[in-house]
């Protein structure tokens, strides 16, 4: 059975009282899989996702090693209603979602990727066409002049191979030893910022992705700068989930040839999600599902299921940067009040009765 620990909690629940551990939902412990089946893809398509922040829990395993869990909070608003410079994104009609953060990352990368490649193509096709009054040579003159500097890359390294964590092995082998001669590794990998409001790529010294490398950079290491070591690698604005209709506007032949209307992007993070669906009032398709655990949480015809993270995410509202609940928050009668007295209320009946359990088993006695 896996204990779960909440956000490795540095300073307790109430202030200095000592460490606390607070139970964390069973859908960090669950593998969210895909293509579950039960999305509603003509209404997702009205749909837009906003990303809303990040953030970490980690549990201790059957050996008692801390497995961290990063992830993703993104809302689905009606796409008429998102608000790109407003972090919630809308106030009516949503489903909060909660997503692993590499699942989310490479969903979004693809999603971006497509997008790029029908935006660059557009700009090749225009040169070759002649659309423009000068006559270019090759791509890259032709992306630079006529706005289409994204469309070359010259990263050091692809990011993307490291979403979930990964070794990193530089050809320079010169800070692979430390001062004491141990063996140093390094691990890159995404890492959410203080507020939880971006995501950005660092250099580590666990295969966790929690150990920054102080005093070793990445540019000591490969001689260039890290890419999105300062920008977020998620987009901040309202993600449309319509499909393309046109050939020439096709995310790149994302998925314009299948049967519904909603982009795989958001098909995906939709399906892979723990849901807070209390406040959608359009029905997605978790709440009409009949799939049992695979999607329809059981008899109540998806309605447990559609709401399981809503605890979880009002407890999220009150913790601190780092990672501690804010007390007076927790005092207020908030939502997150109620949430942290039920999680620590069924916690507090497990305990007495597993104690029950062991003293009417009796003392042990040894006749040896």
């Amino acid at each position: 059975m896996r204990f779960l620990v909440s956000a490795l909690i540095a300073n307790g629940v109430a202030g200095n009282a000592g460490a606390a551990a607070a139970i964390s939902p069973h859908f960090l412990q669950r593998e969210l899989a895909n293509d579950n089946g039960y999305g509603n893809y003509k209404a997702i398509a009205s749909y837009s996702v906003k990303f809303q922040g990040c953030s970490f829990d980690s549990w201790l395993d059957e050996d008692g090693a801390f497995v961290i869990k990063r992830f993703v909070r993104a809302r689905m608003c009606p796409a008429s209603e998102c608000r790109d410079l407003k972090t919630y994104g809308c106030k009516s009609d949503y489903a909060d979602l909660i997503v692993p953060l590499e699942d989310f990352l490479n969903a979004q990368e693809e999603y971006l990727a497509n997008q790029k490649a029908t935006y660059c193509a557009n700009i090749l096709t225009e040169c070759q066409a002649g659309y423009y009054a000068t006559t270019y040579d090759d791509e890259d003159t032709c992306y630079a002049a006529e706005g289409g500097t994204t469309c070359t890359s010259s990263d050091i390294i692809d990011i993307t191979e490291y979403y979930g964590c990964a070794e990193y092995e530089p050809e320079d082998d010169t800070y692979s030893v430390d001062s004491d001669g141990n063996a140093v590794v390094f691990y890159l990998g995404p890492r959410c910022s203080s507020s939880g409001g971006k995501i950005t790529m660092g250099l580590f010294l666990d295969e966790t992705c929690t150990v920054p490398s102080s005093s070793v950079t990445f540019s000591m290491l490969a001689g260039g700068s890290l890419p999105n070591a300062q920008t977020s690698l998620v987009r901040q604005d309202c993600m449309d989930c319509t499909e393309p209709t046109s050939d020439n506007n096709n995310n790149a032949g994302d998925d314009q040839d299948d049967a519904d209307a909603a982009v795989e992007f958001c098909e995906y993070v939709y399906e892979v999600a723990a849901k807070c669906e209390s406040l959608l009032t359009t029905d997605l398709g978790c709440s009409s599902s009949a799939n049992g655990d695979d999607g329809g949480g059981g008899d109540d015809g998806g309605g447990g299921y559609c709401t399981d993270a809503c605890d979880f995410l009002a407890m999220q509202s009150v913790k601190n940067s780092n990672g501690s609940y804010n007390v007076n928050l927790l005092k207020s009668g908030s939502p997150a009040a109620g949430a942290f007295c039920g999680i620590f209320g069924a916690l507090l009946v497990c305990l007495i009765g597993y104690a029950y359990f062991l003293r009417s088993k009796g003392p042990v006695i040894n006749l040896e």
